[in-house]
């Protein structure tokens, strides 16, 4: 199941390594920033993240994974990235989707900013 709630995910045009082994192709990841306060004290933020194999996995509530770093042989946990000034809740996704190109080796182009869809209202 999700954990990371901010209204978005990414849907990406490549490949990552499943800690668990094996490669997913056209992963969908999201990514929750933490500690903004202490990202401006020590110059960078903490990031968590979510691997799923499939949008319809994603969708669908299924658990996530976290990926593996096949140069350094260890799963890659939460990382960081350099503090942005700039970064703020309405550039937050896009600054996000530069972010996670960075982190895992993708064009920025290679990864699209979804919206989640708006959870249906119970009829009374």
């Amino acid at each position: 199941m999700n954990k990371i709630e901010n209204g978005v995910y990414y849907k990406v045009t490549g490949t990552i390594n499943k800690d668990t082994g094996g490669t997913i192709t056209n992963p969908v990841l999201k990514i929750g920033l933490t500690g903004i306060e202490r990202a401006q004290e020590t110059g960078v933020y903490y990031c968590e993240y979510e691997v799923y194999t499939s949008e319809s996995e994603y969708l669908g509530g299924y658990y996530f994974q976290k990926a593996w770093d096949a140069e350094k042989g260890v799963r890659i946990k939460n990382f960081t990235a350099p503090y942005d000034a700039e970064l703020s809740g309405a550039n937050a996704p896009e600054k996000q989707r530069g972010i996670l190109a960075a982190q895992f080796g993708w064009s920025v182009d290679n990864v699209e900013m979804v919206a989640d869809p708006v959870p249906e209202t119970p009829a009374e």
